[in-house]
């Protein structure tokens, strides 16, 4: 089985103390809301400024921003206009999540870029990612028989027992414009994903990935 830390820097976030021991990574996604409610109020320097809504120190918040607690926002992090954050979101330090972006019940490392309209569900990204505009982390098995998310771990499927489940990116991975992943992908640390790039399963860490569809141009009749 993988390790999360394989991912991310589990001790460099504030947050750190929701790792714990994790049988698999993506149990971690179940311990968000819990979290947040409970040591929320705790942490030094943050301040509750709705119902099971905590941020830190130098937090920008735009006001047309929604933001659905429980939520943690670490300090000096940017949520820019039209966001929305539900279903226990935590945001790390330094992160800036771009005009008209959705993070719903996800984790996100320090210093990481949610540029604008992107789409970030049921997932864990580390630090130091850049998401570049319309990157899509898709969280659901839409039309399919078995609902169940699995994920590849050494060319075996493995099942999560999640019906969502979008990705795992490790730290130092950029994925260009209007990226999707499908549900259950993997992505290790320092990886590029070039634009347009259908991603699915397994990517291991410190490469790059491209994506070449054969372009046809033909005379009007």
């Amino acid at each position: 089985m993988i390790k999360l830390n394989d991912f991310l820097d589990e001790k460099s976030v504030f947050y750190y103390q929701i790792f714990g021991y994790l049988d698999k990574p993506w149990d971690i996604l179940e311990r968000i809301e819990e979290f947040i409610t409970s040591k929320g109020p705790n942490i030094e320097d943050f301040k509750e400024i709705q119902k099971n809504v905590f941020i830190g120190k130098g937090v920008d918040i735009n006001p047309s921003s929604e933001i659905q607690g429980p939520v943690l926002i670490g300090k000096n992090s940017k949520i820019g206009p039209g966001v929305l954050l539900r279903g226990g979101v935590i945001i790390g330090e330094n992160c800036n999540i771009g005009h008209g972006s959705e993070v719903k019940r996800s984790i996100v490392g320090n210093n990481t870029n949610v540029a604008h309209l992107n789409y970030v569900g049921d997932s864990i990204l580390g630090n130091n990612i850049n998401l570049a505009a319309g990157v899509i982390l898709a969280n659901y098995k839409s039309g399919a028989k078995d609902l169940m998310i699995y994920v590849d771990i050494k060319g075996r499927k493995v099942n999560t027992g999640l019906e969502k489940f979008g990705a795992l990116i490790g730290d130092k991975v950029t994925l260009g414009s209007n990226v999707v992943t499908n549900p259950g992908t993997l992505i290790g640390k320092n990886t590029l994903i070039y634009p347009l790039t259908p991603v699915h399963g397994n990517i291991p860490a410190n490469k790059i990935v491209k994506y070449k569809p054969h372009l046809e141009i033909v005379d009007k009749k």
